[in-house]
C-alpha cells in the first residue's frame, strides 16, 4: 500500500473531481462525442414541439468556472433559480455537496435532492440556515426519498394532492410538490425519484400525468426535476419511453435535459430529467441548471 508522500506525487492527486472530468474531456480521453451529445433527441423534439422556449436554450456541458461565467452574463434576467443533484444519501455527501455550492456563484434559491435517505434529516435544518427544508421518504426503507430545500425569504405551501402514489412493491416512487412565491411570482417545484426497474414506465406515466392535470390548472410556471430512471435517449427506439416523453409535451412541459447526465465509458443515459411548463407566460424559464453526480 501507497503511503502519504507517495500518493501526493500521483498524476491529478490534488485536484478535484470535476477538474478532473474537465481535464479528460478537454483532453479527449472521455467517451466519444456522440455519446455525451443528443442531436438527434433534440431534432426529433424540435419536431414534435414548436417551442420557442426549446430553440432558445442552450444545452451544454460547464465546468464550474464556465458555469460562473455564464451566470454573471445573465445576472439581470435571473427570476429563479433551481438546482438538482442525485444526492444518494445527503448524510454521507454533504460534504461534497456544500463543497460543490461553493464553487459555484449563484446562491441558488431551490435546491432538490433526490435519494436523500431516512438518516438525520432534521439535523439539516440547522445545516442550512437560509433555507427551509421539505422532504419525503419512504414508508417501508430509510433508503431514497426526495428533499427540497428553498430560500427562506419565498413563501411555500406543499401541494399534497398531487403527489404520485407509491403503493406497493412495485410501484415506488417518491415525489414532493411545492407552491413558492416571493415579490407576487409563483412557481410550482416539483421533485420526484422514481426507483428503478420497480414498475412499467407505461404505468408511471399514467400517474405523472394525473399530476400535470392537477398543476395545469394553477395556471403558473411549474420546473419538475429529479432521478426518474426513464432513459429519454430511447425516445426513439422504445416506445413506452416515447408516449412517456410524448405526454409531457403534450401537457406543455419541455425538457430542459437532453444531453447524458450519466456517463461511462460504455453507455451514455439520461435518467436525471428537468421539464418547464411557462404556465400563462411568455417569457423565457428561469435560470435552471441540472448536476448529477
Amino acid at each position: 500500500m501507497a503511503n502519504n508522500n507517495t500518493m501526493s506525487e500521483m498524476p491529478f492527486y490534488n485536484i478535484s473531481t470535476y477538474q478532473l472530468i474537465d481535464v479528460m474531456r478537454t483532453n479527449g480521453l472521455n467517451v466519444k462525442n456522440d455519446m455525451r451529445e443528443n442531436v438527434s433527441f433534440y431534432n426529433n423534439l424540435k419536431s414534435k414541439c414548436n417551442s420557442e422556449i426549446l430553440k432558445a436554450v442552450d444545452f451544454s456541458y460547464n465546468t464550474e468556472s464556465e458555469f460562473n461565467n455564464l451566470y454573471r452574463s445573465s445576472l439581470n434576467s435571473i427570476e429563479l433559480s433551481v438546482f438538482h443533484i442525485n444526492i444518494r444519501s445527503l448524510n454521507k455527501n454533504l460534504r461534497g455537496l456544500i463543497e460543490l455550492l461553493q464553487t459555484l456563484e449563484l446562491d441558488f434559491d431551490v435546491l432538490v435532492l433526490t435519494e436523500i435517505w431516512n438518516y438525520n434529516l432534521e439535523f439539516y435544518t440547522k445545516i442550512f440556515k437560509n433555507y427551509n427544508f421539505h422532504y419525503v421518504t419512504p414508508h417501508e426503507s430509510n433508503i431514497d426519498g426526495v428533499g427540497i430545500l428553498v430560500k427562506k425569504n419565498y413563501t411555500c405551501n406543499e401541494l399534497t394532492d398531487i403527489r404520485i402514489p407509491s403503493t406497493n412493491s412495485t410501484s415506488k416512487v417518491e415525489s414532493l410538490w411545492l407552491e413558492i412565491s416571493c415579490n407576487r411570482k409563483k412557481y410550482i417545484v416539483g421533485g420526484i425519484y422514481r426507483h428503478p426497474n420497480q414498475q412499467s414506465i407505461k404505468d408511471f406515466t399514467i400517474q405523472l400525468d394525473k399530476s400535470l392535470e392537477y398543476i395545469l390548472k394553477f395556471h403558473i410556471p411549474c420546473i419538475i426535476a429529479g432521478d426518474l430512471n426513464v432513459d429519454i435517449s430511447k425516445y426513439n427506439t422504445h416506445s413506452e419511453t416515447t408516449d412517456y416523453v410524448n405526454n409531457l409535451l403534450i401537457n406543455d412541459f419541455i425538457p430542459m435535459i437532453i444531453m447524458p447526465t450519466r456517463i461511462t465509458i460504455k453507455s451514455a443515459t439520461i435518467i436525471d430529467h428537468i421539464y418547464y411548463h411557462a404556465g400563462s407566460k411568455t417569457t423565457q424559464p428561469p435560470l435552471v441548471v441540472m448536476l448529477s453526480s
